[in-house]
């Protein structure tokens, strides 16, 4: 959700939009009218904070704003790490070390 660079981001969870999507053409589908739908918009947001950003501005995020982002980006590395283990465990040690401060 997040642009590289930008300092925060907030917009609709693209995700959850394109099940909504999927509702929408499986209604269609299943014989509704298309002209009949309702219009909806996006009801799930998300919001991102990125801190190597800040740190390049000179700025400090302040807990309670990192306490309610969605996603807080500290570097390239870490992110793709955070993911990696979110989906399949943890990342082999000798890169998680690599990568501490």
């Amino acid at each position: 959700m997040a642009v590289p660079g930008c300092l925060v981001g907030y917009g609709p969870d693209y995700t959850e939009l394109g099940r909504r999507i999927a509702a929408y053409v499986a209604r269609i589908f299943h014989g509704d009218a298309a002209a009949e739908l309702p219009i909806e918009g996006p009801t799930h947001f998300e919001f991102a904070v990125n801190l190597k950003t800040a740190k390049a501005l000179g700025l400090t995020v302040p807990q309670s704003i990192l306490a309610r982002a969605d996603e807080v980006i500290e570097s390239r590395i870490r992110q793709m790490i955070r993911r990696f283990s979110a989906r399949w465990g943890r990342f082999p040690y000798k890169i998680q070390r690599l990568t501490d401060d």
